[in-house]
């Protein structure tokens, strides 16, 4: 039998995906993670939680999207910007290694 970790970078995408879905589930139940859920609600909402318990999910709803979205315009370039930098060192590092050197 193999091993979780096996499957997961080796095996089909079909079981993956539904084990990578319950890890962050597990993830996010735990202990330490769940009790900070509703504050990270209340703060995407600008929402009390009695204000959303009065029924406007829509605002709930709109504020998680916005948040998502600003991550993603953040964090995508980002990681696109550190990506190309590491591919930039890899395929000049001894000519880096030689120009740090001299300094």
């Amino acid at each position: 039998m193999d091993s979780i970790s096996t499957i997961v970078s080796s095996g089909s995408l079909l079981i993956a995906l539904p084990i990578a879905f319950a890890a962050g589930l597990l993830a996010f139940l735990s202990p330490c993670v769940l009790p900070l859920a509703p504050g990270y609600i209340s703060y995407i909402t600008g929402l009390t939680g009695a204000e959303i318990s009065e029924g406007r999910k829509g605002r709930v709803l709109l504020g998680s999207i916005l948040f998502v979205l600003g991550f993603s315009v953040v964090l995508s370039p980002t990681e696109l910007f550190l990506v190309e930098l590491a591919h930039f060192y890899w395929n000049t590092r001894t000519g880096l290694t030689g120009c740090l050197a001299y300094l």
